[in-house]
């Protein structure tokens, strides 16, 4: 699911944050009340595309879609690698690591590579 690294108030994301979405996506930029406020960014990742804008109550008012510089997310590379650990250290915990896959047993791989 999604994360949320970042300050809290009152058991809601309030302030400056970083919000992991569960497809891969990551936004930087400040909360209130659990809402994006004010100037922000939202890494598309799968586009390779960067969204930079301001938010008022949640929703983006203006802003401009850039393309993604190699030096775009170093300042997240801790953040990343902790939450690489915390998800590793929870799937541990609840039993549910991936586990290998099983070997592959053809009865007639010739067949199978071009026989």
């Amino acid at each position: 699911g999604d994360l949320y690294a970042g300050q809290w108030a009152d058991d809601r994301r309030t302030g400056q944050g970083t919000y992991f979405y569960a497809n891969g996506d990551i936004f930087v930029g400040n909360f209130i009340r659990d809402k994006k406020e004010g100037m922000g960014t939202l890494y598309m990742m799968g586009r390779q595309r960067k969204y930079c804008a301001e938010y008022v109550g949640g929703a983006p008012k203006c802003g401009s879609v850039l393309g993604l510089e190699d030096d775009d997310l170093e300042p997240l590379r801790g953040q990343l690698a902790a939450l690489a650990l915390s998800r590793k250290l929870d799937l541990a915990a609840s039993g549910a690591l991936p586990r290998p896959l099983p070997e592959l047993q053809l009865s007639q791989p010739n067949r199978v590579l071009g026989g």
